[in-house]
Order: C-alpha cells, then structure tokens, then sequence
C-alpha cells in the first residue's frame, strides 16, 4: 500500500471510530515487532519507528 493510501486509510477508520482498544493495539503491535528479523541492518530502526508511530498515536 502506498503512504498516501495508508495516510487515508488511517483517516478514514479514525472518522468510523474504527481504532482498536489499546490493549489489542499494543498486543498487535509487539506481533509485528516480533516478526522483525533481529539480523537485519535496520532491525533497531525499524522498533525505533513502530515505537514512535505508537506514541504519536
């Protein structure tokens, strides 16, 4: 999916009070977290930038 697409998704389910309850959020996030490959170059990138999508939510 594009940025610009994903950017208007995020909106769109934001205006349907579609957001999930914390708790499933923060489980669904620690699963994608999990699924990073710890070997890759930009493995500590990538969690420093989930991290702070989630706190920008």
């Amino acid at each position: 999916m594009k940025q610009i697409q994903t950017i208007a998704r995020i909106a769109e389910w934001a205006e349907a009070g579609g957001a999930m309850p914390m708790d499933k959020e923060l489980a669904a996030l620690a699963a994608v977290m999990d699924h990073l490959d710890t070997y890759n170059d930009t493995y500590e990138a990538d969690t420093v930038v989930l991290l702070n999508v989630r706190a920008a939510i």
